[in-house]
């Protein structure tokens, strides 16, 4: 499976830096993963939260993924999300 195209769009709501979403190919079908996040934590880390839905329980709320790809291609989506969300900041895309 490969990514064949990322999208970044800006962001919906105000916590977030951007929006993605990802086309991913595999033996020439496709695959496209919207809604995936791209948040700066309190370390100032830039990462990748990919989709996913929340459940409330009681007075907290649980939160689970809607895709959860093995740690390799998750590593390879999110660093091809990250390469483009720096090329769409560089070129003052905001």
């Amino acid at each position: 499976m490969k990514v064949l195209s990322v999208t970044i769009q800006p962001p919906r709501k105000s916590n977030l830096l951007a929006n993605a979403s990802v086309v991913l190919e595999s033996e020439g079908e496709t695959l496209k993963i919207s809604d995936i996040r791209i948040i700066r934590n309190k370390q100032d880390v830039v990462w990748v939260a990919w989709p996913s839905y929340s459940v409330q329980q009681g007075r907290a709320w649980e939160y689970f993924l809607s895709v959860e790809p093995d740690s390799m291609l998750g590593k390879r989506i999110s660093d091809a999300v990250l390469a483009e969300f720096e090329e769409w900041q560089a070129g003052g895309l905001r």
